[in-house]
């Protein structure tokens, strides 16, 4: 069994597409070269899908896309998400929570017809909120939509 060379540098780029229903996608780097695969294991833990557009910052190991005819990179972890693209931002204010405390819900202001998102624990501690809001506290998320709803990937409280 040959096992990929892991390069523990750090890198930055953009998510050019991802597809939560096969489970990978590709990131434009920063510096230039050739596109990075981004399969689904990479992913923070929890974080089932990211959004096209948004800045990453990832580590990666050099072992080839699988089938692909021209080797890329391969992301070995993503980090964290640095900034989803404009727009993204959709500003909630927190409901309630969980009864053990690791998942928030959250209504959005200006359209509260809509399903609440969840905001589990990790995507606050991910986006450096210390600790969980209480009910009434606006906050803006990106959210994304996966088969088990509306959940949060980043979140920041509302000064």
């Amino acid at each position: 069994m040959v096992s990929a060379r892991v390069d523990t540098k750090t890198y930055r780029g953009v998510v050019k597409w991802y597809n939560q229903q096969i489970g990978y996608g590709f990131i434009v780097p920063d510096e230039a070269g050739p596109e990075v695969y981004l399969p689904w294991n990479s992913l923070p833990d929890g974080i089932k899908t990211v959004p096209n557009g948004i800045r990453i910052e990832y580590t990666r190991s050099e072992k080839g896309t699988p089938g692909a005819k021209n080797e890329k990179h391969r992301v070995k972890r993503v980090v964290r998400l640095i900034e989803p693209p404009a727009g993204s931002w959709v500003r909630t204010e927190v409901k309630g929570r969980t009864a053990n405390g690791m998942t928030v819900y959250a209504r959005e202001v200006d359209r509260p017809e809509l399903p609440d998102i969840r905001i589990a624990r990790h995507v606050f501690t991910a986006s450096n909120v210390a600790t969980l809001p209480l009910n009434g506290t606006e906050l803006d998320v990106v959210v994304m939509a996966d088969d088990n709803g509306r959940q949060a990937t980043m979140v920041r409280v509302v000064d």
